[in-house]
């Protein structure tokens, strides 16, 4: 039990994020009031990609034992064939369009993400230590 839980720790960030996603790509474009800011579309799509980078980077944290390069490597490339077939997706909503630069967006977040993970160490110890900080006191408040 004690297992499934730790696994769950693990994938339920993941899940929720690649959720949501799916979700908002799911409602007509007429049904999501965005401001008319020039570019917004774009900075949300980096936002959101990026979350699911830390998301997958998340996932990766416990034991460390994916060295930091193929985790870095995970969040890009997740987040940019999740972009992908999301695009995908979209082409079947009613009022939806499918666009390449929202995929580039989409891997930009990633990408960046990716960076920042392998560029600061003291930032990567910390999110890892937060995980393993976490686990404990949520799900081993035994020891």
């Amino acid at each position: 039990m004690r297992r499934l839980l730790l696994f769950l720790f693990r994938v339920a960030p993941l899940a929720a994020v690649m959720g949501t996603i799916f979700f908002l790509s799911s409602q007509p474009f007429t049904q999501l009031p965005l401001p008319n800011f020039f570019g917004l579309d774009k900075i949300l799509h980096l936002i959101a990609y990026a979350v699911l980078g830390l998301s997958v980077l998340w996932f990766h944290c416990p034991g460390a034992k994916v060295p930091p390069w193929k985790a870095a490597l995970w969040a890009f490339g997740v987040a940019l064939l999740f972009g992908i077939s999301d695009e995908y997706h979209q082409s079947f909503v009613p009022n939806r369009m499918v666009s390449g630069w929202d995929v580039v967006a989409d891997g930009l977040g990633g990408l960046l993400v990716a960076g920042v993970w392998m560029v600061r160490r003291e930032l990567r110890d910390y999110f890892c230590w937060l995980h393993r900080y976490l686990e404990r006191r949520l799900l081993l408040p035994n020891k």
